[in-house]
């Protein structure tokens, strides 16, 4: 399946060189293509010794993280190299890289928001210290748990990861919620708060109660990946959808 979808990605990429070429009445030079990206990225573009090229994640490329790759991180990489050939057409994620990337048939957005699922071994929901939820491959996981600690990048929620960290097996039963034994238990829900109702009233009801102790996004984030089951990405829609009307 692997190299289907590696084939489908670099016919989807001659196709919308041609229409950029065709578009900005210019030949694009030759792009190197690879599939060696890792982590939490989707696609990458860059240029180095005067070369382009586009490196994609393929553990997204063999799970549900295949739609977005080609219907939407080709045209966003794309993008960015059509710009460093042409830098009056756009720059960085700016409103000019914006309309090339649409053009293409991308949505413009600057970040994915697929969860990653690891296609080898398991893949691990980790809880920050500060209360954001990010996916881990079974290797991280294992450093983890010996001693390893690592910062997160704020755009991704902040915070530090240790073995004290609440952490899930992703696909797994949520009674399976795994825990260090000196970690101290997080606060999921206040002792007011009822667990009836739909999921964005129960949402909404935690946004309310996050919000009367000054708590953020990512604290309700965490709370729906947790309590009530979600996916890293629906729980975020969830919360941008219904902040305001809580």
């Amino acid at each position: 399946m692997l190299q289907e979808r590696i084939q489908e990605v670099r016919n989807k990429v001659a196709e919308l060189v041609a229409r950029a070429n065709q578009l900005y009445s210019m030949t694009l030079p030759p792009i190197d293509l690879r599939f060696d990206l890792r982590g939490r990225c989707a696609g990458q573009a860059g240029r180095k010794n005067g070369r382009f090229y586009m490196r994609f994640n393929t553990d997204m490329m063999q799970t549900s993280g295949w739609d977005h790759i080609i219907n939407d991180t080709v045209p966003h990489e794309l993008a960015h190299i059509i710009c460093f050939y042409r830098p009056e057409l756009g720059r960085q994620h700016n409103p000019g890289w914006k309309r090339v990337c649409k053009q293409m048939g991308g949505t413009g957005a600057r970040c994915h928001s697929e969860e990653v699922v690891y296609a080898k071994g398991k893949t691990y929901a980790y809880t920050t210290t500060t209360g954001a939820v990010v996916n881990l491959s079974q290797a991280m996981h294992g450093k983890i748990q010996r001693g390893a600690q690592y910062r997160i990048k704020e755009r991704a929620g902040g915070g530090q990861l240790n073995n004290a960290c609440a952490w899930i097996v992703v696909g797994e039963p949520q009674q399976q919620v795994q825990r260090a034994a000196e970690a101290p238990r997080p606060r999921m829900q206040s002792t007011t708060e009822t667990r009836t109702g739909t999921k964005a009233e129960q949402i909404r009801a935690k946004i309310r109660e996050v919000r009367s102790r000054s708590g953020n996004e990512t604290e309700v984030i965490a709370w729906g990946v947790h309590a009530l089951g979600m996916k890293t990405a629906q729980a975020q829609r969830y919360v941008k959808e219904n902040w305001s009307r809580a």
